[in-house]
């Protein structure tokens, strides 16, 4: 049998493969080297053609337009018409799709549904192949199944350390004063103003800050400040509550940080990106103390089955939140997004954002996102390591550079992993997708 799957649905691939091989199947599945004395075939069309008892089709919201799944259930689908070989392919639903959701070519064909049950589809994929007389062979299916599954393993009992995507603030000010500001803050006067001062807005004439502005914006800006609360023990400031400010607060003077070191703001993103010509290198020192590079920005080309091909820009973004209570204070979390453009640098559609962030994406594991998320960070810190917003002292806020990292009980070993096949349409602006590079060091 052959396995025919999108990557995302890996898991369940890997389940059936080792579930039909207990049962004495010979199984292809390219993630295992062996099952049931059988390696994976060199040439997959013409295993496909002359070496194949059924073709088993995963159905699923991932596989259903991919070149490669889609080409193996076509060929399949034209064995399936020469005499004798009705029900060459057996399809599969593997997470709910609606018969208006399959494409021309399977939807009229009755499918295996296991979204509701894997324990439930098995069955009925094991009645049709004993009714479809698929053979089997004389080893010990289970016994296989067991000592790949075994060997495969990739959890290991030991502690291993995990890098998260929050923040401590080393310090908060206590107190939330009352500017009257002059001239009004609207429109481009306030827009002008939250470049340089994180502020919240009661009345174009009324804010609430931390800290004064800074003397260059006192040059147009003036401030009087009228009262001071603590925001700690005040339930609320100016009619506002007082923790809502104080989050308002914090995350607009990282925001406000960010600008200073040249990010810009992304409307489409909702985030701040990287400027500068695509390709920038960015330097990061991973947790374990070994220096990497990636790229801030990248060229790629998207194409769909029946649709000219379309090259797009995309730039890293990140976008800060402050939350409460998460490490039993309030902390920082940055979240990666992109900031895409066509090759002329005009912001992509909505509808289009989405198909490309799975694009640049969908062979990235928790390491990739690591890097870009440590690319960020220290870009954005101090030789100190640490974020200040504001004028030295009280008044000042304090945002570790350094990412929370926790205890985990477990560890996986990396070395059993398969490497995800690399995409390979890149244009030659070299676009940093996987591409992390170590100063004389693997990352």
């Amino acid at each position: 049998m052959f396995i025919s799957y999108a990557w995302e649905d890996q898991a369940f691939a890997a389940w059936l493969s080792l579930r039909l091989t207990s049962e004495g199947y010979r199984v292809w599945f390219d993630q295992y080297k062996l099952l049931g004395g059988e390696s994976w075939p060199r040439d997959i069309d013409v295993a496909i053609k002359t070496r194949t008892f059924r073709v088993i089709g995963l159905l699923s919201k991932h596989s259903i337009a991919k070149p490669n799944p889609l080409k193996e259930r076509t060929l399949a689908l034209n064995i399936a018409k020469k005499p004798g070989m009705n029900g060459f392919l057996i399809p599969l639903n593997v997470d709910g799709l609606s018969s208006t959701d399959l494409d021309w070519l399977t939807s009229d064909i009755t499918f295996i549904p296991f979204a509701a049950s894997w324990a439930r589809g098995l069955e009925q994929l094991l009645k049709l192949l004993d009714r479809e007389k698929c053979p089997k062979f004389s080893g010990d299916g289970r016994a296989i199944a067991g000592t790949t599954a075994s060997s495969t393993e990739v959890v290991l009992q030991q502690p291993d350390v995990l890098t998260s995507n929050a923040h401590r603030f080393v310090q908060i000010p206590k107190s939330v004063s009352t500017f009257i500001v002059e001239p009004k803050l609207e429109g481009g006067a306030a827009a002008d103003a939250s470049r340089d001062w994180p502020f919240y807005t009661i009345s174009p004439h009324r804010v609430l800050a931390f800290h004064p502005p800074s003397d260059d914006l006192a040059t147009w800006l003036h401030t009087e400040a009228v009262r001071s609360a603590d925001w700690q023990t005040t339930s609320a400031i100016e009619g506002v509550a007082s923790a809502n400010v104080a989050v308002s607060l914090l995350r607009r003077s990282i925001e406000t940080h960010c600008r200073r070191r040249g990010l810009i703001w992304s409307h489409d993103a909702e985030a701040y990106f990287f400027p500068g010509p695509l390709g920038r290198d960015l330097p990061v020192l991973l947790p374990a103390g070994k220096k990497t590079t990636v790229q801030h920005s990248g060229q790629r080309t998207f194409f769909r089955i029946g649709q000219p091909k379309v090259q797009y820009r995309y730039w890293i973004a990140a976008k800060p939140s402050v939350e409460r209570d998460l490490l039993g204070h309030y902390s920082l979390v940055w979240r990666i997004r992109f900031h895409f453009t066509d090759t002329n640098d005009v912001p992509l559609l909505a509808g289009q954002r989405q198909s490309r962030r799975k694009h640049v994406t969908r062979s990235w594991f928790n390491r990739h996102w690591l890097v870009r998320h440590l690319a960020v960070m220290q870009f954005l810190v101090d030789d100190d390591g640490q974020i200040r917003v504001g004028p030295a002292g009280h008044q000042q806020v304090i945002l570790d550079g350094a990412p929370v990292s926790f205890l985990a009980s477990k560890s996986i070993d990396e070395q059993k992993l398969e490497h995800m096949e690399e995409v390979g349409d890149e244009v030659p602006v070299d676009d940093g997708l996987n591409n992390e590079r170590s100063d004389g060091n693997s990352d």
